[in-house]
């Protein structure tokens, strides 16, 4: 799932950012430069939004960005994330699933060396990738 949410990117004295996330409170993780701050905020942001999704709790709505309160040496950012995403490139440990097919469909994928089990990942990753339309 796609959102976006702000962050808040503190200096620190030693030349680092510490990056918080206003509608996370315990989501916080740093950098040593703005832009190493921002993609280990993407990371933490992800991990979390996971965790919570995993949990079958509610994600935060986001917060409007003018509505973040800041100190005037931080800075506010917005950070998009898409937590498919980040689960199909860190959650890559099999799971063994029992299908079951047609004996003729069976023979057919022998001869021919189909591999079973990368075609149902490729169709399944399509039909998630692919956005849940109403009826």
């Amino acid at each position: 799932m796609r959102r976006t949410y702000p962050i808040v990117l503190s200096p620190q004295q030693d030349g680092a950012f510490l990056v918080t996330v206003p509608d996370l409170p315990t989501c916080v993780t740093s950098g040593s430069s703005i832009e190493e701050a921002y993609n280990m905020a993407e990371d933490a942001l992800s991990a979390c939004l996971l965790t919570l999704e995993d949990e079958n709790l509610p994600l935060p709505k986001a917060t409007a960005i003018q509505e973040v309160k800041v100190k005037q040496e931080e800075l506010v950012l917005l950070l998009p994330v898409d937590t498919l995403s980040y689960r199909m490139a860190t959650d890559t440990h099999a799971v063994r699933k029992n299908v079951s097919i047609p004996a003729w469909m069976s023979a057919m994928v022998e001869r021919r060396n189909i591999n079973c089990s990368q075609v149902l990942q490729d169709s399944l990753r399509a039909m998630l990738e692919t956005p849940i339309t109403a009826k």
